[in-house]
């Protein structure tokens, strides 16, 4: 199981030198986010990849957030696995209660960073008091909505936001095992994007898939229909390949910089090897676990 995150830095360097080290970075990603805003704003009259610059905007303020205040987020993961309220109050008269003594820790920290997100229960707690907390972009209907549908789930209780729609799919845990053969279709793309062979690519995924390469060329004809309106299968798709080219070059022509080795980095873990044999083993044990089951359209 991955962890929650990777460092650009040691949290137990010296603080001037990883303050120096997130501002020339945090200053790059901010002028590549305006950058980006720029050449997306409506009065240059160019709507051609704005939506494809929507979502690079997006991913570049995740990198900020994480590289300035991942701490934060850290600490308030540390809290909800230690078992502590996120954001214990003062009191009106100003004097600590235990729970904000125990909250005051950098033990919680340390417990974030060794968490491996294998227990739901814990995650979706972890879920409510990070939307709660920092909803980001998330409209706060729709975050009040969500973390009480969280926490709900808890106490025996499915609100309407979590509660599935029946009757839709014929096989046990459906949506579960085409979100990984999604992720199957992409591993293949970006593969095929570090110049590797289509047949062993194929074979690549499959076997860590458990499947016939066969059954993995199917899957890729037939996800952009059964995702459609969920997941843009075939942009994606391209994507994916882009993602596996900008790998490639970095590999062969080395990493010149360290920017260069933070994308490879990056790239590496989310579409490659490890990338691959979690989404691999994850879809061997849905389909275990699953064997046989048939879930009931209604009529």
């Amino acid at each position: 199981m991955t962890k929650r995150r990777f460092h650009w830095f040691s949290h137990r360097d010296p603080l001037p030198l990883t303050q120096s080290m997130a501002r020339e970075s945090a200053l790059e990603l901010i002028d590549e986010l305006l950058r980006l805003e720029e050449e997306s704003h409506p009065c240059n009259g160019i709507v051609a990849g704005k939506d494809e610059k929507s979502r690079l905007a997006l991913m570049e303020v995740e990198r900020l957030v994480e590289m300035l205040a991942g701490w934060a987020i850290d600490h308030q993961i540390g809290l909800v696995v230690n078992g502590l309220p996120g954001g214990a109050a003062f009191p009106a008269n100003g004097k600590q209660t235990d729970t904000q003594r125990q909250a005051d820790d950098h033990r919680h920290e340390d417990a974030a960073s060794e968490y491996e997100f294998a227990d739901p229960k814990i995650n979706r707690r972890i879920l409510a008091a990070m939307l709660e907390h920092g909803p980001g972009p998330f409209p706060i209907p729709i975050v009040i909505e969500a973390t009480e549908a969280l926490i709900s789930l808890d106490r025996g209780e499915t609100q309407p936001f979590v509660r599935p729609v029946r009757g839709v799919g014929k096989e046990g845990q459906a949506h579960t095992k085409w979100m990984l053969r999604y992720w199957a279709v992409l591993h293949v793309d970006f593969f095929r994007g570090m110049n590797l062979k289509r047949l062993d690519v194929l074979a690549k995924v499959a076997d860590a898939y458990g499947v016939e390469p066969e059954t993995l060329d199917g899957w890729v004809a037939d996800a952009p229909k059964q995702l459609k309106g969920i997941r843009p299968v075939r942009e994606m798709k391209g994507y994916a390949r882009g993602a596996g080219r900008n790998a490639y070059l970095l590999m062969v022509t080395g990493q010149s910089s360290d920017r260069d080795k933070r994308t490879l980095k990056r790239i590496s873990a989310h579409w490659g090897e490890s990338a691959l044999k979690h989404h691999g083993s994850e879809y061997r044990q849905v389909s275990r676990d699953t064997e046989g089951s048939v879930v009931p359209l209604s009529p």
